[in-house]
């Protein structure tokens, strides 16, 4: 499948060039230009099936940064360039214009999806365990990354030996892959990110139908009476059925389905539907106040360093932004645990509950994720994806047509190959080494 989002960084663009001058079929561009100095600039290439409802960009003549939102998957992502020579205020005040649009998104909803991609320029800092850098800008990025749980995802140096191109998400269980190969386009590698989902995927038209009682969609299932349901099903003549059809196999097959769909309509009650312009609002939650109370501080914060850097309010607002942002940390993981311990204490009275639950954090609707093939190379496509699973699950079995019944039967319940029973025998460490590498790792284990 073609990719979803292409983050590009030093472009070079000026405001005389047009997007039709630097646009790709099949994507809608959006980018950030360094207008009045040469260099720098970043830009988005967002796949058209990607709907973008809000755009957000930052230009101060250093650093550059482009934001999209998605609705439809709630999801945020942004492209930035910060130059070598960058000074610490620039890069902090655009990680400020990054975070206001965060909480902007966030105020009455979840937290978004965070993809931030681009050139950040930290060399010599090992992002494994971060102890030592040489930039004056990297503890904000820390900071920014802390508030936000973002963690950064790329492992190989991008340029010599430094990782300077990064790859920060809030969700990294998400990412299947993260390579990094060299491109002659540049002198940075290029930074290829492999979701385990297909975010194309998540794209649906909005659906002004209303949903017919007469489909097995409208069942509610929870509530079914399933005994009634079972001796209708054992009262219909199904051979009766198939020779009202004249044996005809499809004419069966659909009047198979209705029979099952007028039965299951008789026993169980129709769902309840919902309408989003009649539901209910949202309450204003406590870690939704601590957010907008954090945006207008640093909204307070922003105009002090512009108008009286040396202000004495400066160390007071900085130190409540930075416990606000503790305790809206601390309310998020609080409400987890008290939702994962009221969905445990339901399981265990109805163990069904645990897909209902499970559901909800689901990004996508197929339970397949992204697959290693046997060259040891991940496919998103189905069919590739359903043969792996097919032949994963055929060497489970063995082959009868290979089965020497004769010797089995003469063996008395012996191991193949053996003639006389044994009680003493040794082997060493490097037997059991060699007869694990025996073992195919693509082979799922039997029942026994």
């Amino acid at each position: 499948p073609p990719p979803a989002v292409i983050a590009v960084t030093e472009t070079w663009l000026k405001d005389y060039i047009t997007d039709a001058q630097v646009s790709i079929k099949g994507y809608n561009v959006y980018r950030s230009d360094r207008d009045k100095r040469v260099g720098g600039g970043c830009l988005l290439y967002l796949h058209d099936q990607l709907l973008v409802k809000e755009v957000s960009e930052y230009n101060d003549q250093e650093n550059n940064m482009v934001c999209c939102y998605i609705e439809s998957s709630h999801t945020l992502i942004v492209s930035i360039y910060k130059p070598p020579d960058s000074k610490s205020s620039g890069f902090s005040s655009l990680l400020s214009h990054l975070q206001d649009t965060i909480d902007r998104i966030s105020e009455n909803h979840r937290m978004p999806d965070i993809y931030i991609l681009g050139d950040f320029n930290f060399p010599n800092v090992d992002w494994k365990m971060p102890l030592s850098y040489q930039s004056s800008s990297v503890p904000d990025l820390f900071d920014f990354m802390d508030k936000n749980q973002l963690t950064q995802i790329v492992t190989k140096a991008t340029r010599g030996d430094n990782i300077l191109d990064l790859a920060l998400t809030n969700v990294p269980r998400y990412v299947a892959e993260v390579s990094v190969a060299p491109t002659i386009l540049s002198d940075h590698s290029m930074v290829k990110a492999l979701l385990g989902f297909d975010m194309l995927g998540l794209i649906s038209a909005p659906s002004s139908e209303t949903r017919s009682p007469h489909t097995f969609r409208a069942t509610d299932y929870h509530n079914a009476d399933f005994d009634a349901m079972n001796e209708a099903f054992r009262a219909v003549n199904w051979e009766h059925l198939f020779d009202l059809c004249d044996h005809d196999p499809e004419q069966y097959l659909e009047l198979l389905k209705l029979t099952i769909l007028q039965i299951t309509l008789l026993h169980s009650p129709t769902c309840r539907l919902t309408n989003d312009a009649h539901s209910k609002p949202r309450r204003n939650s406590p870690v939704t106040a601590m957010k907008r109370k954090r945006r207008k501080l640093n909204a307070k914060i922003h105009a002090l360093q512009v108008r009286n850097p040396q202000s004495r309010l400066l160390p007071k607002l900085t130190e409540e932004v930075n416990l606000l942002g503790y305790n809206i940390q601390s309310e998020i993981l609080n409400n987890l645990s008290l939702r994962e311990e009221k969905a445990v204490q339901t399981i265990r009275s109805n163990p069904k509950y645990f897909f209902s639950y499970a559901k909800r954090f689901q990004k996508t609707k197929s339970s397949i994720p992204v697959l290693r093939n046997s060259s040891n190379e991940l496919t998103s496509d189905p069919r590739s994806k359903a043969e792996l699973l097919q032949a994963q699950y055929q060497k489970v079995f063995s082959d009868p047509a290979k089965a020497d019944i004769s010797a089995c039967l003469d063996s008395e319940g012996l191991p193949q190959g053996l003639s006389t029973s044994f009680l003493d025998f040794s082997f060493s460490k490097e037997d059991i080494i060699s007869a694990l590498k025996e073992l195919d790792p693509y082979s799922a284990c039997p029942d026994d």
